[in-house]
């Protein structure tokens, strides 16, 4: 269980979008529900679109990204008794944000052999 906000829950969870539509779009849905919410300092987005392309996202913007998204999820897991693993649910179209998320996926892997 997270931390409370409120007294709600608050999920244990990184957002990360090319795009910050979808992430503000979740935070809000969430913090409207009032039965639980993300925390907007584990969440990441861009301003604006990236160009639907894998390599920008692979080489670019994966890395750029990489050390505030990949410190999020060490903030995580170290209020964690154990991690066992993380669940990543990405688009594998072949897009910008399918690139960044293949390459944060292989660090995550790296920084943590046994968990993914």
């Amino acid at each position: 269980q997270g931390r409370r906000r409120g007294g709600r829950p608050r999920a244990r969870a990184v957002l990360v979008d090319m795009e910050s539509k979808v992430v503000n779009q979740c935070l809000l849905q969430t913090r409207r529900s009032g039965a639980w919410c993300f925390s907007e300092a584990s969440s990441y987005s861009q301003k604006a679109g990236s160009g639907n392309n894998w390599a920008n996202g692979y080489l670019c913007l994966g890395p750029a990204a990489a050390d505030r998204v990949l410190e999020a999820v060490r903030w995580q897991a170290e209020r964690c008794q154990a991690v066992e693993g993380f669940l990543v649910l990405m688009s594998v179209a072949g897009g910008t944000g399918s690139g960044m998320g293949a390459f944060l996926t292989e660090q995550l892997k790296d920084l943590y052999p046994s968990a993914v």
